[in-house]
């Protein structure tokens, strides 16, 4: 008895040191999970501070439907790119067998079977590019379409220096996505008016057309008021997004003007006009060609205001090679613009045509 007693008396103490230690441990481990999670909402607080200090700084996380169009884009250039390459290819290498064959007919006509046409429509539609085929076109009429805007094509084609071949079914590439060959050429001469006499007749009703979109266009900006948006206004207004003046050229390595969203084939035109547009105003832009006037609201500068642009290219040091080559190359794009402008200012006020 004594002995079960004795027995039944240590166990007993046993159980009560177990529980005793157990109660410790959960007493120190609960302590240590207090302090953990003191010290995890110490440095979330910390975070958080840092993160609102920070913030500023921190890209702006835009939703799926402002971005949708661009991942899609980006998801589909490579093979986009692939797919013209191969065409451009295909049709470069029939138009250098078509001019040999053109070549030896016009040697010697009477003798010398005339090649075969190409259908071009058939060609680009196999390889899912669109065909076009342009009127006779001078260098004024050229430079007011996206084609003669394009890394200035209409005066690379005819002006003096750097110019672009003119010769028969040259392919030529111009910008990312065009690929210009020329089928005929006429030395100049002063037309008749009853050779232009449907020409003249289009361009002024094209004139009055656009006199009218314009004073539509500046009609609309004006029912803007200081601190509206234009899109509260009219509810149709496409959001842009930010966007720059010139972006790169993948296939030759220079710069273009940049695609706008909700635009079709804007030009430098355009871009000045948003360019000089203060933050928040509103005004009109017509696109390259002229076919299309918009009313637009700049609601952001995107980086460096135009200004400020200017002021640190003028206080930088260094000649003229020393600027990147984007640099240089927006520069003299914008130089053979100026000098088109200048030539086709006299034309219009002094109403006379130079001829070659």
């Amino acid at each position: 008895m004594e002995q079960e007693q004795a027995a039944e008396q240590e166990q007993a103490e046993t159980t009560e040191a177990q529980e005793q230690t157990e109660a410790t441990e959960t007493q120190e481990q609960a302590a240590g999970e207090a302090e953990a999670e003191a010290g995890e909402a110490a440095q979330a607080e910390q975070a958080t501070d840092a993160a609102a200090a920070t913030d500023d700084r921190q890209p702006k996380i835009r939703p799926l439907s402002e971005v949708e169009r661009d991942i899609r884009r980006s998801l589909a250039t490579p093979k986009a790119l692939a797919q013209v390459e191969a065409g451009f290819e295909e049709i470069s290498k029939k138009l250098r067998l078509f001019r040999s064959d053109f070549r030896i007919h016009q040697s010697s006509p009477t003798t010398e079977k005339a090649p075969d046409p190409i259908d071009y429509p058939a060609l680009a539609a196999k390889h899912g590019l669109s065909f076009n085929a342009s009127p006779i076109l001078d260098q004024p009429t050229l430079a007011k379409t996206p084609l003669g805007q394009t890394q200035n094509f209409a005066g690379m084609l005819f002006g003096e220096f750097d110019r672009r071949s003119q010769d028969l079914y040259v392919a030529e590439r111009v910008g990312e996505d065009t690929l210009v060959w020329i089928t005929e050429a006429f030395t100049a001469r002063s037309a008749s008016f009853d050779e232009v006499r449907d020409q003249v007749v289009e361009f002024w009703k094209r004139n009055k057309a656009r006199d009218l979109a314009l004073a539509d266009a500046k009609a609309k900006a004006g029912q803007v008021n200081a601190g509206q948006m234009l899109k509260d206004v009219f509810p149709t207004a496409t959001e842009t997004g930010a966007f720059s003046w010139y972006t790169n050229d993948r296939f030759n390595q220079n710069l273009r003007v940049a695609e706008v969203r909700g635009t079709q084939r804007v030009g430098d035109d355009f871009m000045e006009a948003v360019t000089y547009l203060a933050v928040g105003a509103t005004g009109t832009a017509f696109n390259a060609d002229r076919s299309q006037v918009y009313v637009i609201q700049k609601t952001a500068n995107a980086g460096e205001t135009h200004e400020e642009l200017v002021q640190r290219f003028l206080t930088s040091s260094g000649s003229f090679n020393d600027y990147p080559f984007q640099v240089r190359s927006v520069l003299q794009m914008r130089g053979f613009d100026a000098g088109t402008k200048f030539i086709e200012g006299l034309r219009d006020e002094y109403q006379v045509n130079f001829l070659e």
